[in-house]
């Protein structure tokens, strides 16, 4: 069985008023950086307004990439079907994340598009917080990440900390959110910026506010948005001519990793019991093994140097 690395990027606009290019350039952006960081393209589900990107130069596309294939963000159901996919197996996602980035009312209800051209809102055509909320709670992923770069966006964060003082079941969950909605744009190229692809959660955090981040346990800050642990990532970020060593231990923390039957094993216990918020113990082996492998190829190179 293989875990990977997952996203959800959830954007455009209530009708082609509200659908302009600044959006696409958002889920672009977020969408190169998360192949950059190793997320596989076919695991990027982008949903953005009616599923036609605005005419536009190319040149505000990251690295000359062609603009992935999108859904429109009409199709709710086949929206939250994917999410409730991915989340119903222990273990099929190591991360999950979900970028949300678009027009959204207080309470924190994204706006997905006006279908029916009535100008009215139906809860088809609004996922409301709860609905999101509801679809990742209990989830198997190891990590679910959330970036609510919108209007009302602690709305969400307020409705994330409510539902798991209730049922416990946002332990794997991490809310950031901008904080105002004059910050919105400047929240994704936080995300995306070059020098903060590799940034630990726990750095991220830092440029916010208590009020707009919810965490389902601290102990999610203490890696990467691929779950690379901090320390390692720290180690390794920024070095040239990476060993085959190195190189092994990123690519460990990105894209996709089988999992052995020891691993998949524990990973149905900790579905089995989702109050549950340690992590098997085989993880934190591999963590440390791994961040001890680092220590050491550091000193290595060093000693050469």
């Amino acid at each position: 069985m293989q875990t990977c690395d997952h996203a959800v990027l959830l954007s455009g606009g209530w009708n082609r008023h509200l659908s302009d290019y600044s959006s696409l350039q958002n889920v672009l952006q977020f969408h190169g950086m998360l192949k950059h960081v190793g997320f596989h393209e076919d695991n990027i589900k982008v949903f953005f307004a009616n599923g036609l990107a605005p005419q536009a130069p190319q040149h505000g596309q990251e690295g000359g990439d062609a603009t992935p294939a999108m859904y429109p963000s009409a199709l709710k159901l086949a929206l939250r079907y994917h999410v409730h996919r991915l989340c119903e197996t222990a273990r099929c996602a190591d991360t999950l994340l979900l970028y949300l980035n678009g027009p959204a009312l207080p309470g924190g209800a994204t706006l997905l598009w006006d279908a029916d051209g009535n100008g009215q809102l139906d809860e088809t055509e609004v996922y409301s917080a709860r609905e999101l909320l509801r679809d990742v709670s209990q989830c198997g992923a190891r990590r679910v990440v959330v970036v609510a770069d919108q209007s009302y966006a602690k709305d969400l964060v307020r409705h994330a900390a409510q539902l798991h003082a209730a049922s416990r079941g946002l332990r794997n969950v991490v809310v950031m959110a901008a904080t105002s909605a004059s910050s919105a744009t400047s929240w994704t190229g936080h995300w995306t910026a070059p020098s903060h692809r590799h940034a630990c959660l726990a750095d991220m955090a830092k440029e916010s506010d208590a009020e707009a981040m919810f965490l389902g346990s601290a102990a999610l800050l203490n890696t990467t948005v691929t779950g690379m642990p901090c320390a390692l990532a720290q180690g390794l970020e920024g070095l040239k001519g990476l060993s085959r060593e190195q190189q092994r231990l990123r690519h460990r923390y990105s894209g996709c990793q089988n999992l052995s039957t020891r691993e998949w094993m524990a990973a149905q216990d900790d579905k089995d019991d989702p109050l549950d918020g340690q992590d098997s113990q085989e993880d934190e082996d591999r963590d440390d093994d791994d961040a001890a492998d680092a220590s050491s190829n550091r000193s290595r190179s060093e000693n050469n140097a």
